[in-house]
């Protein structure tokens, strides 16, 4: 098991990018998902979740029924961090986080993906 490669003694990182919406058919279950996850892991260590959300488009709604995948709310998303210490730049979209340079008056479209980091106390 992870165990016998990594030392729980010491903080480790929990990713979980792009899968709680395959993994888990309700935002109930990802959450138990990502508590359990942080429960096992000892204090100072991280969560980062990526993850689609529910936008309000039909057709992004319509490709995710397709293909199994469940989208959240962004308040669902962020409930997995319930307890967590949010670090810069918080629960955002992922073309969000940590942007490069853009052009000034540059609109940034609207993105489908959340991204967050959280530090366990």
């Amino acid at each position: 098991g992870a165990g016998d490669i990594l030392d729980f003694d010491k903080p480790v990182a929990v990713l979980l990018l792009g899968i709680l919406g395959h993994a888990a058919a309700t935002a109930e279950q990802m959450h138990a998902i990502t508590g359990r996850l942080m429960a096992a892991v000892p204090s100072g260590s991280y969560l980062v979740v990526s993850d689609g959300v529910d936008i309000g488009h039909q057709g992004q709604r319509e490709a995710a029924g397709l293909h199994g995948y469940h989208l959240r709310t962004p308040a669902e998303f962020d409930a997995c961090f319930t307890g967590l210490q949010l670090l810069d730049p918080g629960l955002v979209p992922v073309n969000s986080w940590r942007p490069g340079l853009a052009e000034i008056g540059h609109a940034v479209p609207l993105v489908n993906s959340r991204v967050g980091l959280g530090r366990k106390p």
